[in-house]
């Protein structure tokens, strides 16, 4: 493993070179398909690899990326890292100190974390394909699984979550084991990777994830399954088509929106089955704001629904923890939007985040409904 580093030059004039090298790289603009509102700002800040991987840092000044390589970059200074690794998944601890990513070994998965200055710090070897990551606190990281293997009966396509508490062996847990016919084993081995995805709780408790279905008089479909990591016990969400990109939690980890694969993005809440229709969009890509303010849904931001800017249709987004800015990735062109006004909403305190955790695991298991899990909620978190 090799890493090199960009001095540090904190003048402005460097600042402005920095930036003009990097558009003279890659496309000068990134024209939005419609204009921008008053106080928007949109800049391009360098090339990625087309379907890369990228990440905010939760100070909001600091992306991961790949062009090539793995490379970290700081927004405000221009001093970058960069990583001997070309990884499918990245993410960065809540604490912002270390960067796992994952890359294909074979029909494996090598699963590193890195520190700051590019150094490795932990790997493991994962069974199967692992093509997304996130860390549940800042020393145990989730890395679902995904192992196909092909037989004149069809294919055998099994999920499993691992819980890898740095220090420690990776430990598994089976998420679905479907087999799908003879007659529709002939996709590539990606199209069925890219059936699952999965999204942590902002309370880091729960996960939402796709399951996919191939019944035998209909068309294959996809579950989307909220699994309490405490307890096990999973809800069904609801079903969509295959071209879904799963589910996004709220800020209140109390609903999810995801796309039908088909036209319509919905909001609903597991528990109760309260369910709504929000946008006309199949909902193929979609980012949350922290606050919930702004959605980004297959390329078109929008501020409360209602439409702010339209971009193309294959760009991905993420907001920075802070929500006030959204990279874009658009083809092999990373863009950085500014000025949007996210509205921070109050989090709980560690004691009553406790709490709330444990009446969420009692509400997974059925010992208590979701109306006395409101009641006390209210009452935990009164002022």
């Amino acid at each position: 493993m090799s890493h090199t580093r960009i001095p540090y030059l904190a003048s402005t004039l460097f600042s402005i070179m920095l930036v003009s090298l990097l558009l003279a790289g890659c496309a000068a603009t990134l024209p939005p398909h419609t204009p921008l509102p008053q106080g928007l700002a949109l800049a391009v800040i360098g090339r990625s690899d087309p379907e890369a991987p990228f990440a905010w840092h939760p100070d909001a000044d600091i992306i991961a990326f790949v062009r090539g390589e793995l490379r970290m970059m700081n927004l405000a200074t221009g001093d970058m890292v960069q990583l001997d690794a070309t990884p499918s998944a990245i993410a960065w601890t809540p604490d912002g100190a270390l960067l796992a990513a994952v890359s294909t070994q074979g029909k494996d998965s090598l699963v590193r974390v890195f520190d700051r200055q590019g150094a490795v710090v932990e790997e493991a070897v994962v069974p199967g394909h692992v093509s997304q990551l996130a860390w549940r606190f800042d020393r145990e990281l989730l890395a679902p699984s995904q192992v196909l293997e092909r037989f004149k009966f069809g294919v055998s396509l099994r999920t499993q979550l691992y819980r890898w508490r740095l220090g420690t062996v990776p430990t598994a847990t089976i998420l679905s084991d479907v087999t799908i016919m003879p007659s529709r084993a002939k996709a590539s081995d990606k199209s069925y990777f890219d059936t699952f995805s999965f999204a942590l709780s902002p309370l880091r408790d729960e996960i939402a994830y796709t399951r996919l279905v191939d019944p035998p008089n209909f068309p294959s479909y996809l579950k989307i399954i909220v699994r309490n990591l405490e307890s096990g016990a999973e809800q069904e969400a609801s079903g969509v088509k295959l071209g879904s990109a799963g589910a996004a939690f709220s800020s209140d980890a109390e609903q999810i929106l995801y796309g039908d694969g088909a036209g319509m993005v919905r909001r609903l809440s597991p528990w109760t089955g309260r369910e709504q229709d929000l946008l006309a969009a199949p909902g193929r890509t979609i980012a949350l704001s922290p606050g919930d303010r702004y959605l980004f849904v297959d390329g078109k931001l929008f501020l409360e629904m209602q439409q702010l800017a339209a971009f193309p249709a294959d760009c991905a987004g993420a907001f920075s923890l802070t929500g006030t800015r959204l990279l874009l990735r658009c083809g092999d062109s990373l863009s950085l939007l500014s000025g949007l006004t996210e509205s921070a909403r109050p989090q709980p305190s560690p004691a009553q985040r406790e709490r709330l955790l444990a009446l969420k695991k009692w509400r997974s298991e059925k010992l208590i409904s979701d109306k006395e899990y409101q009641t006390a909620k209210q009452r935990i978190l009164a002022p």
